[in-house]
């Protein structure tokens, strides 16, 4: 399985004026601006990044691709005349909370990439979603290549807005507390703390994420 970042996020759910007020810097002009600008913003994705990354949630609207060799191999059957039908069980969505699936494709015995109709499949409400195929959908052949399954989806917080246009409406449904993890993350990466600091950074961060952190043991 692999998951890639197919679109990256249209805006951070933190901005610049956060990091100027948590880290007490000198913003000037109109809109402010500060020398290391450019270098917050790449420590503003990569603290957002790391926070997915301990929490294993997507924070705001992203879009996903999911792959996999094949249909799931555990998958129940019904007969029909003379052929088994092959009814695949679920695909677990990760990073959510889910958006919504745009596409399910597979590349066929001949290698050709063909799409699941979106009628053959539906979604759960879980905490890590699943992917489901109806009762009468009959798992294809797929062609040998470790991409055969491919799932594409948006992930994230759901922003307010039809559609979202805005820094604040993607970023108005992402926990504060996620906010504040992202924000110490940049401290981490900007000011030179002594080993002690650092590691209560460290500490302050996890507690804010450990209640979001997506447990994926079954």
């Amino acid at each position: 399985m692999n998951i890639t970042t197919l679109q990256e996020p249209p805006f951070e759910p933190v901005t610049l004026a956060d990091v100027y007020r948590v880290l007490k810097v000198d913003a000037g002009g109109s809109p402010p601006e500060h020398p290391l600008d450019a270098d917050f913003l790449r420590n503003i994705t990569s603290a957002r990044r790391n926070v997915e990354k301990l929490t294993r949630r997507s924070l705001i609207r992203q879009t996903l691709r999911l792959s996999v060799e094949d249909f799931p191999s555990t998958c129940d059957g019904w007969q029909l005349g003379p052929r088994w039908v092959r009814v695949p069980t679920s695909i677990r969505l990760f990073r959510p909370p889910l958006i919504a699936v745009q596409s399910v494709e597979y590349f066929d015995a001949s290698n050709a990439l063909q799409a699941v109709a979106s009628a053959d499949y539906y979604t759960t409400d879980e905490e890590v979603p699943e992917l489901r195929f109806v009762d009468t959908f009959s798992a294809p052949i797929v062609y040998d290549r470790p991409d055969a399954l491919r799932v594409t989806y948006t992930a994230g917080y759901l922003g307010v807005g039809s559609p979202p246009s805005s820094q604040e409406e993607y970023a108005e449904h992402v926990p504060s507390e996620l906010k504040d993890a992202i924000l110490i993350g940049v401290q981490m990466l900007q000011v030179s703390t002594s080993p002690q600091d650092f590691d209560l950074l460290k500490r302050m961060q996890e507690a804010l994420v450990s209640g979001y952190r997506v447990q994926l043991a079954i």
